[in-house]
């Protein structure tokens, strides 16, 4: 069982001019910390439109992380939904801004019906496991003001059927389960709740860094297709890669080359 704290809370952090952060938290089976994070991205167009990725509760903390980002009167154009786990708050959100466009993968459609939400632009199978930008995103849906700022992977290669976006501007990739960086400090700063663990039990996301033997081994569990996964990274290599805003533990920051070594290290276990 999944849930976030009641009320939410978390934290608000400005990453980039054009990029805010809701960081709070969010355990699985009231034992493991893994930490919740909604990206907020401005694009550069006249009206300064919002990409909300993977959208935490509507809540205190995560509308002033728009109002950071935008202004009191963001104009949130579109929802991304990252993948099949990540999409708890839509309605919320589709309910605050009825005219936002949803992304997602397309097999989320079914799974929505029933809150009467759509996935507007849906990536499909055959689309998956590549890099896609320009026309290849266009084809997919992408208006222009999002093909101009961000390429895209997805990987339905992935358990959970992973949507993943590199903001161009600030070569930064957005992503939701493909990489955990956990223990997730950021998310639960100030919460009272120790991410490391409590009552003297460890929490197993203290062992889910980057670059740990753990993580390791969930990838190589974790994609029913590992060569059409190390195909799409591999691909996904060939763009610099300054910081990975993961969904689950603390942001990886360093130099394109640090982070490229690394990533391959991983891309090695499938």
């Amino acid at each position: 069982m999944s849930h976030y704290f009641t009320p939410v809370g978390g934290n608000i952090r400005q990453v980039t001019k054009d990029i805010v952060i809701h960081s709070c938290p969010f355990t699985r089976g009231y034992l493991l910390n893994f930490g919740g994070r909604m990206t907020c991205v401005k694009l550069p167009t006249a009206d300064d439109a919002v990409v909300v990725f993977a959208p935490t509760p509507v809540c205190e903390q995560s509308e002033a992380a728009l109002k950071l980002l935008a202004g009191d009167k963001p104009n949130v154009k579109y929802l991304v939904a990252p993948d099949f786990e990540h999409h708890m708050a839509l309605k919320a959100w589709k309910d605050k801004f009825p005219k936002a466009l949803i992304i997602g993968p397309e097999e989320l459609k079914e799974k929505k019906k029933a809150e009467g939400i759509d996935i507007d632009i849906a990536f499909k199978p055959e689309e998956g496991n590549k890099l896609l930008s320009g026309a290849a995103l266009e084809s997919v849906g992408f208006p222009k003001e999002l093909v101009d700022t961000f390429d895209a992977v997805y990987l339905p290669s992935h358990a959970n059927k992973e949507v993943m976006l590199y903001h161009k501007p600030s070569e930064t990739l957005l992503e939701a389960d493909a990489i955990f960086n956990t223990p997730s400090n950021e998310q639960y700063k100030g919460s009272g709740v120790n991410p490391k663990g409590s009552w003297g039990i460890p929490n197993l996301m203290n062992y889910m860094s980057f670059d740990s033997y753990l993580q390791q081994k969930l990838w190589s569990k974790l994609y029913p297709d590992p060569a059409a996964a190390k195909k799409a990274y591999n691909e996904l290599l060939r763009l610099p890669i300054r910081r990975i805003i993961p969904c689950h533990g603390d942001l990886i920051e360093g130099p394109p080359a640090e982070i490229a070594s690394k990533l391959e290290d991983l891309v090695k276990t499938l």
